[in-house]
């Protein structure tokens, strides 16, 4: 499962510890990703989760990674979707 936009990582979090689902999450900013990082530490579940720096309009994963993509709230910032299609 990936999570786009993931920001410090919670909805990761939730649907690893929730589901047993293994997260990788896309974030454009470093800092998020750090905090991210250090929060999926403290709570123990840095198997499960994997926060990545990254542009999720340059997905920064092979293609046919995951079959599953979710994104909490974060979308709708992307103006021109049509432009970032496949």
């Amino acid at each position: 499962m990936v999570d786009f936009c993931a920001g410090l990582g919670g909805p990761a979090r939730y649907l690893a510890c929730r589901h047993g689902a293994d997260v990788t999450g896309i974030e454009l900013t470093p800092a998020r990703v750090k905090g991210a990082e250090e929060l999926t530490r403290l709570v123990g579940l840095q198997q499960n989760v994997r926060i990545i720096e990254g542009n999720v309009l340059r997905v920064p994963l092979p293609d046919a990674t995951f079959d599953v993509v979710v994104s909490q709230e974060a979308l709708l910032h992307v103006l021109d979707k049509a432009a970032h299609a496949p």
